[in-house]
């Protein structure tokens, strides 16, 4: 029997007072890929950021591992969940700082395995100042699936045990996209993760082990 790792109970969430999700109930087992579909404005966005603690709902009941939301501190939460969101924060600093704030010790050998993971060693190592590249405010300086591929690569180096990406791979073309789920899917499976993504591109419904679509704020 899968162990549940998180539970929604009856959420309700609204927002100046438009309910974007309406009761919803949702599983999510421990070391399991789970995708979340559904058409714009379902509140699927808003399941990874209550999922995530960083909102809670307007009514019902978050358990982690049976413990209450309310009973866990902020930093004890967040510690075990690492985030690749469509918008992500780099800060105008080098790859390598920019990786570091996930790990400052971390090694050389480190940084080139989270990387590799990620699928952009190749890139940063075809650059002329390598991981000292400085990218600029906000990582202006990298394509958008370069900008994903680094912050995917900076939650590969906190070996986080909970995933958790919105549209994570949308700005990456099919052939790069594929080889970053293999890996991804690869690495989860091989270090006993958990994943929660919001997707719509069939390479990301084929590595799944199990689909959610919420339709009007309901998991259906």
């Amino acid at each position: 029997m899968k162990k549940e790792l998180i539970r929604l109970v009856d959420c309700t969430m609204a927002f100046d007072g438009e309910i974007v999700l309406n009761a919803i109930n949702l599983v999510i087992h421990d070391k399991e890929f789970l995708t979340l579909l559904g058409p714009s404005g379902c509140g699927k966005t808003t399941t990874l950021r209550i999922i995530g603690g960083f909102e809670r709902p307007t009514s019902g009941d978050v358990l982690f591992s049976d413990l209450p939301l309310e009973d866990i501190l902020p930093d004890a939460l967040h510690k075990h969940f690492g985030f690749v969101m469509q918008e992500n924060i780099l800060f105008n600093d080098s790859i390598r700082k920019n990786l570091l704030y996930a790990k400052p010790n971390a090694t050389t050998d480190e940084l080139y395995d989270a990387c590799k993971k990620a699928f952009i060693l190749d890139f940063i190592q075809s650059l002329s100042d390598g991981m000292d590249t400085v990218i600029g405010e906000r990582g202006i300086r990298l394509s958008g699936g370069q900008k994903q591929r680094v912050v995917l690569a900076r939650q590969f180096l906190r070996d986080v045990d909970i995933f958790i990406f919105d549209e994570a791979t949308s700005a990456l073309d099919p052939a790069t996209e594929q080889a970053v789920l293999d890996s991804f899917r690869h690495y989860i499976k091989n270090n006993q993760k958990t994943a929660v993504m919001v997707a719509h591109r069939q390479a990301v419904l084929d590595i799944s082990d199990r689909i959610i679509t919420l339709s009007k704020g309901r998991a259906v």
